[in-house]
């Protein structure tokens, strides 16, 4: 067993045991003990094979399996592969006789077994014994163990719930340290247990009160008899609650006693809780005065009120309100009768308008109309305004007032207002309002018109007199400053600044008026009289003009003349020139007394008018935009033209049968036109002489037409650049 006792047995066959100590000697030391050692250490069975096991009465071969037990013991069996071979030699002795032998063997092996037997049931008896007192230490080992784990869970228990009550007690402290909560806790005696800084502040306690009874000081809120309360609630273990009014010191307090519990519910003490409501009562009672300032106001203007529930679809009217939608006096009406008497167009309108904002969450406006007989149809405006109850719950607030009147009164004006726009707009008269605060001028379609401005809307006094020419600016400024100071009417003519040749006059009359706010304002009209103006002055203005006009012509003629060569002897080719030029000319007056369907000349026009009557069979050809010549540079351009076609009759492409002529004009990013003149000569040889009384005529028209002139020569011929203001 464990304890290194050996007690071996060997078994043959049933009721023969033999000790095997007997038989075996050596093979016990040297060879079973090592292999029961293993087996015990290593828990497991372990064999040995074919061992021959010797002893005094012989040798056999046998197994030997050493078989590891339950109860720390080894069982060693033997198991013998042939029969037993005696060594007889060495034990035969003189018989005594044969029979005899055998019966004392038989004794004493009988006597043996017998020992044996009795010796091996004490030993399994013993091994029970031991065995069942193993079990149970093991079994007092594992409840001590269990009793050991329970006392350990029980403590760790009882440490996490001390932990508990401390965190809670220091929260609990925290709260009522961090809410300023005014706190007394009593106990059934009234004597004080604890109280906060908050009620130390309201209370005549100090921290050093602890234990004193509450009756020992003057602590009172309104009429509330305190003490007496306290034993009620102690005494029924039922809370109470008071709200005080505001005193002398505008003061008003919230003052909550409840029973303080204790044990299996026993009623231990009671705990005071103190607040202070008083800006809270000074808003309610703001608010009811309010309320009723609100209601009065409501009241005089005629404007009712409903408080709407989108969930119940319940409408509560007020007297004001039922009476504006013709029902039977203030209640509360679903949803599906308020608006019964609503003009069916506008109680479509209405009500998705409604459940639009219902849907949405948002607060609407909305105008409908309500047909009584009694009242006829009258106009309403309801607003909406979607509010949060003390519940949670989101009702809407509709105020409702009477439009009818005001409707009227913006029909009939609407109406006044259209007619004197249709006046204004029959007589193409424009409207200007000034306001003489911000120097603001509000001006319409008409008269933005005849300013030239961007549109209608809003300009300042700066901006208008920018259009105007200076020289009336002063009229204008005499004018306003009149109507404004000394509220005179006025009534004058000015002139619109124009990039064109015409004079656009515009006369104006105002008055002034105060508006509701109290600013003064100068309203008039204004009307296109430059139609009146030229038909005055358009006699004046023909004479004029003819004179004007013989004048330059005279003045271009003896400019000519007065230019002519003196080294010029030639009378009749000077003659002839001079003659062409002045025909040139005339081809010009022509065009200015004969322009075109819109009353300009075009400058394609004059080209060809004065460089055609030069050519024969040659090509000319023209390309380029439209450009509109003014009548005071026709003159000079058609001289300057007359001169180019003269010098290519000469020297360049009208000269030769086959000859070109491309002229091409474009506008230019500052206004001004460009023109390129390039002819195309066979056999062209350029002109070596210096420059004659031609080309200067050319320089001095360009520089009188505010521009530039350039002439250069190729293999083909003569090309001409022109940059001059038309």
């Amino acid at each position: 067993d464990s304890s290194g006792d050996l007690s071996l047995f060997i078994t043959a066959r049933p009721g023969k045991e033999r000790d095997i100590g007997a038989l075996a000697r050596d093979e016990v030391r040297n060879i079973i003990l090592p292999l029961i050692a293993d087996a015990l250490e290593e828990d497991r069975r372990r064999a040995i094979k074919d061992l021959n096991v010797s002893s005094p009465f012989g040798s056999v071969k046998a197994d030997i399996i050493a078989h590891p037990m339950k109860d720390d013991t080894v069982a060693v069996i033997f198991l013998a592969k042939d029969r037993l071979r005696p060594i007889v030699d060495e034990y035969e002795h003189s018989p005594v006789t044969q029979d005899r032998r055998i019966g004392d063997l038989q004794e004493e092996l009988q006597a043996n077994r017998l020992l044996l037997k009795s010796k091996v049931e004490e030993i399994e008896t013993a091994n029970e014994e031991l065995k069942s007192s193993n079990e149970e230490m093991m079994s007092m080992n594992e409840e001590l163990q269990s009793a050991n784990e329970e006392l350990t869970t029980a403590n760790e228990e009882l440490k996490n719930k001390i932990d508990e009550l401390t965190l809670a007690n220091a929260d609990l402290d925290n709260f009522m340290q961090s809410a300023d909560l005014a706190m007394v806790v009593l106990d059934r005696g009234l004597r004080i247990r604890h109280v906060t800084e908050a009620a130390r502040r309201i209370m005549p306690i100090k921290s050093t009160d602890q234990g004193r009874s509450l009756g020992e000081f003057n602590v009172s809120f309104g009429k509330l008899d305190l003490l007496d309360e306290i034993h009620n609630v102690i005494g029924s273990g039922k809370a109470i609650e008071h709200t005080t009014e505001l005193d002398a010191d505008g003061k008003a307090y919230f003052v909550r006693i409840t029973p303080y519990f204790f044990g299996e519910g026993t009623v231990e003490g009671a705990s005071l809780t103190v607040v202070d409501i008083s800006g809270e009562v000074a808003l309610r009672q703001d608010l009811v005065r309010k309320s009723a300032l609100l209601n009065l106001a409501m009241q005089a203007n005629k404007m009712g009120f409903a408080e709407f529930d989108p969930d119940a679809r319940i409408a509560i009217l007020d007297d004001v309100g039922a009476d504006q939608l013709g029902l039977d006096g203030a209640g509360s009406y679903p949803a599906e009768t308020i608006f019964k008497n609503v003009v069916p167009e506008d109680f479509e309108r209405l009500s998705a308008i409604r459940e639009d904002a219902i849907k949405q969450k948002k607060d609407y406006t909305v105008d409908y109309r309500v047909a009584q007989p009694e009242k006829g149809t009258r106009w309403y405006k309801a607003r909406g305004s979607r509010i949060q109850g003390a519940d949670g719950h989101h009702k809407y607030a509709v105020i409702s007032i009477d439009l009818t009147e005001e409707i009227q009164l913006r029909h009939n004006l609407h109406v006044e207002s259209e007619r004197v726009k249709l006046a204004m707009k029959a007589g193409r008269m424009g409207f200007v309002e000034l306001d003489t605060e911000s120097n603001e001028i509000t001006v319409d379609r008409e008269l933005a018109k005849q300013f030239g401005l961007p549109g209608e809307g809003i300009v300042s006094l700066n901006d208008l007199k920018a259009c105007i020419l200076e020289d009336d600016w002063s009229l204008l400024d005499e004018n306003l400053a009149r109507a404004i100071h000394e509220n005179e009417e006025y009534e004058f003519d000015f002139r619109i600044k124009s990039d064109g040749p015409d004079q656009k006059w515009i006369r104006t009359r105002g008055l002034t008026y105060q508006s509701v706010d109290g600013d003064k304002k100068v309203v008039g009209p204004t009307i296109d009289v430059t139609a009146a103006k030229m038909a005055m002055r358009h006699q004046k203005a023909l004479v004029d003009e003819m004179g004007h006009r013989i004048k330059n012509l005279f003045a271009v003629i003896g400019a000519l003349v007065q230019s002519a060569p003196k080294a010029n002897d030639d009378v009749e080719r000077f003659a002839h020139d001079l003659i062409a030029r002045i025909v040139s000319l005339g081809r010009a007056y022509d065009l200015i007394k004969t322009p075109g369907e819109d009353g300009r000349t075009q400058l394609s026009d004059l080209i060809r008018s004065t460089v055609e009557p030069h050519v024969s069979q040659q090509r000319l050809t023209l390309s380029g935009p439209d450009v509109n010549v003014a009548e005071d540079h026709m003159n000079t351009f058609a001289l300057v033209l007359h001169e180019l076609a003269t010098n290519a009759t000469k020297h360049g492409a009208i000269r030769h049968p086959d000859g070109e002529i491309d002229i091409g004009w474009d506008k230019t990013e500052d206004g001004l036109v460009a023109i390129h003149w390039k002819e195309t000569v066979p056999d062209f040889d350029a002109p070596t002489e210096k420059a004659g009384f031609g080309t200067r005529l050319i320089a001095m028209g360009a520089a009188q037409l505010n521009g530039t002139f350039e002439r250069r020569y190729s293999d083909t011929g003569a090309e001409v650049d022109l940059v001059v203001a038309l």
